[in-house]
């Protein structure tokens, strides 16, 4: 089974990632390749886990085992199973995007108005948000809550995600 971690590109995915980490032990795994500018060794201190075999394999056995895969996303939901959605002001959101395209991609990269129309590859911020929170099994995580999270969001955090373990402060 796969619980996914969802967001659009820039609103906490990371950060969620290493939350599940530090506190829960848990890793998680990407629907995509390794960014510009993160190593290995890096990526495993925030949970990444690498997959040894390409997407749509691991796809399939993820969603058909009773073993529990946490993985990335910023693409729109592509199935039913549960989600945990973290959302931030998309005034933030494309502006934070717009610098990372300026600092890691090559030329020509989206304008912030290519952004914030939703002309990017992800399409827009609230497209992706609505196609994610329309789902029934999806909880929204706001990136402002995460920063600090409070026992009670570690909690909703780790329900959602199936852990049943120790919670680490």
């Amino acid at each position: 089974m796969i619980v996914w971690l969802a967001s659009y590109p820039r609103s906490g995915n990371t950060l969620l990632r290493i939350v599940l980490k530090q506190t829960m032990g848990l890793g998680s795994y990407s629907d995509e390749l390794l960014k510009v500018g993160f190593s290995e060794a890096v990526s495993e201190e925030f949970g990444h886990l690498s997959r040894d075999e390409p997407w749509d394999s691991f796809y399939k056995k993820a969603s058909a085992s009773n073993e529990l895969y946490l993985v990335k996303t910023h693409r729109p939901p592509r199935d039913n199973q549960p989600a945990l959605y973290v959302v931030r002001d998309g005034r933030k959101v494309c502006l934070s995007y717009s610098c990372y395209h300026q600092r890691f991609t090559p030329p020509p990269y989206p304008s912030l108005l290519d952004l914030v129309v939703g002309t990017d590859f992800y399409g827009g911020w609230s497209e992706h948000f609505h196609s994610w929170m329309g789902r029934r099994n999806t909880v929204m995580v706001r990136y402002e809550d995460l920063v600090n999270a409070s026992g009670t969001l570690l909690q909703e955090i780790a329900e959602q995600a199936r852990y049943t373990g120790e919670i680490l402060p």
